[in-house]
């Protein structure tokens, strides 16, 4: 029989009444946290949702750093994402850790384990997804191109529409690939939209400011450690306020940032990998 996980209040509470030493703490943030994958769940308002996807489930992950996270945690959080039963899975980007392509193999043999949702994968690409120093071209159009002959929708600075919901992918900030322009341009007040974007900075451009609706990120693994007194050690985004969660934008959108359910280095603290299940709903109901 499965045993059942510690969680991390309980772990900690434990800890802090036997009088553990902080090595122990240490321990659980390098060998326990990383692997304790959480599922939550929110709803999704979305103004002129068509009503035929009122209550579908779409599904939220990021950051999953196939080749860096261990195989078999790995092989566990994604048969987690298909017991959520998606109607729509979203990924927005870091597919993949590596640098020259070599591991695009063992990346897609991997990704094979999740099962297509009804209406579809779609996904956008990530600083990591670009190999060395985020300027590997070839790499992303590689995993572009495999992932597209499995059925995924990887959106580059394009949008397309399922079942009336537009969704627009912009490619990555740090690769110098994001072209807001092209998809924001796109998506207008009476239709109703999302947008997938692996690095939530790309929110502030002046390009985005006309666009209220969701936008689905990654990139700051929610911080992946946050120390009492210190806060995070972890925070590759200019603006501070995007880290983790539901967040009001500076502009007046709305923002969800994945903590992920990888890692670039082995350690969390206070800030587990994550599924979320977002249960799509109207704004007019």
């Amino acid at each position: 029989m499965q045993q059942p996980r510690l969680s991390r209040r309980r772990f900690l509470q434990l800890g802090l009444c036997a009088g553990l030493p902080s090595t122990s703490v240490a321990g659980y943030a390098r060998f326990i946290e990383p692997h304790n994958l959480e599922v939550v769940q929110h709803t999704l308002p979305i103004a002129n949702l068509p009503s035929r996807l009122v209550g579908k489930r779409l599904v939220h992950i990021s950051d999953l750093h196939i080749c860096r996270v261990d195989d078999d945690y790995m092989h566990r959080a994604l048969a987690a994402v298909n017991d959520t039963e998606p109607d729509l899975l979203t990924i927005t980007g870091d597919i993949t850790d590596c640098y020259y392509g070599i591991q695009l193999d063992r990346t897609l043999r991997m990704l094979a384990d999740l099962r297509m949702p009804p209406l579809g994968i779609v996904c956008c690409l990530g600083n990591h997804d670009y190999g060395l120093h985020w300027r590997r071209y070839d790499v992303a159009d590689e995993l572009t191109d495999r992932l597209r002959r499995m059925n995924y929708t990887v959106l580059r600075n394009h949008v397309i529409d399922v079942e009336g919901l537009r969704v627009g992918g912009v490619d990555e900030l740090w690769a110098l690939r994001s072209r807001p322009q092209q998809v924001i341009s796109q998506l207008t007040p009476d239709r109703a939209a999302i947008v997938l974007a692996h690095n939530p900075d790309l929110v502030d451009s002046p390009e985005w400011l006309p666009f209220k609706g969701w936008t689905l990120c990654g990139h700051t693994h929610g911080g992946q450690v946050k120390l009492p007194f210190v806060g995070f050690t972890y925070l590759p985004v200019r603006n501070r306020r995007y880290v983790n969660g539901l967040i009001n934008t500076d502009h007046g959108g709305k923002l969800h940032v994945s903590p992920g359910i990888g890692y670039t280095r082995p350690v969390r603290f206070r800030i587990p990998p994550q599924i979320t299940i977002f249960n799509l709903a109207s704004t007019e109901a």
